[in-house]
């Protein structure tokens, strides 16, 4: 849902109309990072929905039988550069996300990653570049994957408050519209 987008007559739906994609890093297998559950709370009532690069996925599979079968909740999506611009899209974020070039395998996995999340038109949730060892890293380059490729990358608290805002808006406009129609409210305003 675009807050432009919406009518003061029709009753809004549930559903903010957001796609967000998990980075392997923010699989919550143990359920202890708050706003990470609060997303898939929200996924699990259809108010966005969450999923995973396949190469996330790959990743979180690797290691850990808990972080596997978390990750297989996820539906996840696949480019296969058969679009066309696939490989000036890699070139353009591999020179900001690694100006001297991705030389590890983890590093050209970031680069499809984020290629993934702008080609499904989803927002990244991440935490790659939020660390003392990783100043830099895909959050660290957050402004420019923006403004010069158009890939929106967060962290999972930018992502529940951005998320609450909508929210908030979705009820103010569903309690005008039941106001001013005499619809009746849906259950779940006031309860994401």
């Amino acid at each position: 849902m675009k807050l432009n987008q919406i009518s003061q007559s029709e009753m809004p739906t549930r559903n903010l109309d957001r796609v967000y994609q998990l980075d392997a890093n923010r699989i919550n297998a143990r359920q202890k990072d708050a706003d990470v559950n609060q997303l898939e709370l929200w996924h699990k009532h259809k108010v966005i929905f969450l999923e995973m690069s396949l190469i996330a996925y790959d990743e979180a599979c690797i290691g850990s039988k808990d972080r596997s079968k978390k990750a297989e909740n996820y539906t996840w999506i696949s480019t296969n550069d058969s679009l066309g611009g696939e490989t000036e899209f890699r070139r353009i974020i591999e020179s900001i996300v690694f100006p001297l070039g991705a030389k590890k395998p983890g590093e050209k996995n970031d680069i499809s990653i984020l290629l993934d999340a702008k080609i499904g038109g989803a927002t990244l949730v991440t935490l790659d570049g939020a660390s003392h060892s990783q100043p830099g890293g895909i959050l660290g380059n957050a402004n420019r994957l923006l403004s010069d490729i158009g890939i929106r990358v967060i962290t999972a608290k930018q992502a529940v408050n951005e998320i609450r805002k909508y929210i908030r808006f979705r009820d103010r406009v569903a309690r005008n519209v039941a106001k001013i129609t005499g619809k009746k409210l849906p259950k779940w305003v006031g309860k994401d």
